[in-house]
């Protein structure tokens, strides 16, 4: 099921820039290509139920291109006044959405995703596009939510080049400075999934994510069509002896910055305490060092236990309906979602 072979670490990687300070090891045990596209296993996560995808309504376009099948430049936020363009040629994306499901966040709300394929050879191009109005990747799938009664998911990024950690943030860099950080090749492993088990086990066992086997989780990291690394944080190496594995990250590379997909850790480990919120930190360092202004976390959801720990990094922006702000999450109001730029969906 798994590469019998360590994936071996990307050279020159902006994840792993020259003058980065600390552990940071590189190994090259096998040459392959970084971009190649590992074996289908499947075409949708499981977050997006491809049942309810068949079903889906096709969205339309809002614009009309003098070549119907290609568009030599769009502006997905024009409505908005939330204006960049794509300059590749690529065909305009089909959108769908998928049919309700219970909320995992909020109880008694039902969520809705609008979500399009990511494929072909400007597939990087459209997932940076999406990512700048709140789209997230999940496999070969871009999606956002499009829930009719509800705007609680907020997309949030961390200006990188004015990330200053306070004083407990500095503590927790200096406690794991001896994690050797490795950014791999998207190829799972054994070890990757173990450690992911006894991560959903402990702190999301009853979680969408808790029935995953190893064929969901070889899809989850494999099956992408942009540039993505499996960022690796061991314990120190013993003389020929590979460190523990103590978290990992999928991480993808956008033109603008680092976005985070799903990152897993120790999590019952009395040495290694906060992991997860060094991953994240490291990410933002790095991200600053390659020169890379954004770390996009995902989506917050004000009052959420589970989505707290992403607003302690600031400066942090929200993307609202007039584009990303910086905010404070103690004193900022409820921002009302972004439209859906360039996009109808049925309500």
């Amino acid at each position: 099921m798994f590469k019998q072979f360590r994936s071996g670490a990307l050279r020159d990687s902006p994840l792993l820039p020259a003058t980065s300070k600390g552990r940071t090891r590189q190994r090259d045990e096998r040459s392959v290509d970084p971009r190649s596209t590992p074996p289908e296993r499947g075409s949708f996560v499981s977050a997006v139920n491809v049942r309810s995808a068949c079903a889906a309504f096709v969205v339309n376009a809002l614009f009309i291109a003098r070549r119907p099948s290609y568009w030599q430049r769009f502006n997905l936020c024009r409505d908005e006044g939330l204006v960049f363009s794509v300059t590749a040629q690529f065909r305009f994306p089909r959108f769908f959405v998928t049919s309700p499901t219970p909320c995992p966040y909020l109880p008694g709300k039902h969520e809705r995703k609008v979500f399009t394929e990511l494929t072909g050879g400007h597939a990087s191009e459209l997932n940076d596009a999406l990512g700048k109005i709140g789209f997230r990747r999940s496999q070969g799938v871009a999606y956002r939510p499009s829930c009719s009664d509800c705007s609680a998911c907020v997309s949030v990024r961390v200006l990188t080049h004015g990330f200053r950690p306070n004083a407990s943030q500095r503590k927790l860099l200096r406690r794991h400075a001896d994690l050797e950080v490795t950014a791999c090749r998207p190829w799972s492993t054994e070890e990757q999934f173990v450690l992911l088990r006894r991560y959903l086990d402990s702190r999301h066992p009853t979680g969408g994510m808790v029935g995953m086997d190893e064929i969901d989780y070889a899809d989850m990291v494999e099956q992408t069509p942009v540039l993505s690394h499996v960022i690796e944080y061991r314990e120190p190496t013993r003389g020929t002896r590979q460190g523990r594995l103590v978290g990992a990250c999928v991480t993808d590379q956008h033109a603008d910055g680092l976005s985070m997909v799903y990152s897993f850790f120790e999590p019952d480990d009395e040495t290694r305490p906060g992991l997860g919120n060094f991953i994240i930190m490291d990410h933002i360092l790095r991200a600053s060092r390659a020169g890379l202004p954004y770390v996009y976390l995902g989506y917050w959801i004000r009052g959420s236990k589970r989505m707290e720990y992403k607003v302690k990094y600031r400066p942090i922006e929200r993307l609202g309906p007039d584009g990303w702000h910086a905010f404070d999450p103690e004193t900022a109001a409820p921002t009302r979602p972004p439209a859906h730029h360039g996009v109808m969906v049925p309500a």
